[in-house]
């Protein structure tokens, strides 16, 4: 009988190990990918060699908790060698963020190897004087690296946070 019970609480602790593995892997974060210089909005955005052209485009694509990396230029091998990102958008926001997410500019992005390089330059989110460049609402979420200009709404012109 005592056999019959260590096992079976092996097996319930084995059991629960699994279990707890499986939830843990489900609560992992992802990353996406933005450059408006070479990205392309057809994709999740998920790979660091295929990057989303726009800011909102990721937003789409992820669930809370993701964490996106966003260029503040391109590195190239050939002149010019550099190009800097310039983040715009249509609508009202350029950002509408109602998700909690970890949106990191200042990135320097190298196309022909894949590569992201975290830079101290910050990305620029631009309004172009039409719209605002970044619109959080319900929710908190982690801004680093990224500079808000040209701004126009009725309320909070570059950055307005409701609920948030």
């Amino acid at each position: 009988m005592n056999t019959k019970i260590k096992s079976l609480a092996v097996s319930l602790i084995v059991a629960l190990l699994l279990l707890g593995g499986a939830l843990l892997v489900q609560a992992q974060s992802a990353t996406r990918y933005v450059s408006s210089v070479s990205g392309s909005d057809s994709s999740a955005c998920a790979m660091p060699s295929a990057p989303c052209r726009t800011i909102q485009y990721a937003v789409d694509q992820a669930a809370s908790g993701d964490a996106i990396h966003i260029a503040a230029a391109e590195l190239s091998l050939m002149p010019p060698f550099s190009a800097t990102a310039r983040y715009t958008g249509g609508g009202d926001n350029v950002i509408a963020l109602d998700k909690a997410l970890h949106l990191r500019g200042g990135y320097l992005y190298a196309p022909a190897t894949g590569i992201w390089a975290p830079g101290i330059v910050p990305a620029e989110v631009d309004g172009e004087g039409v719209r605002r460049p970044l619109h959080i609402s319900g929710v908190t979420a982690t801004l680093e690296l990224l500079t808000f200009v040209n701004g126009s709404a009725a309320q909070g012109g570059n950055v307005y946070a409701e609920d948030a």
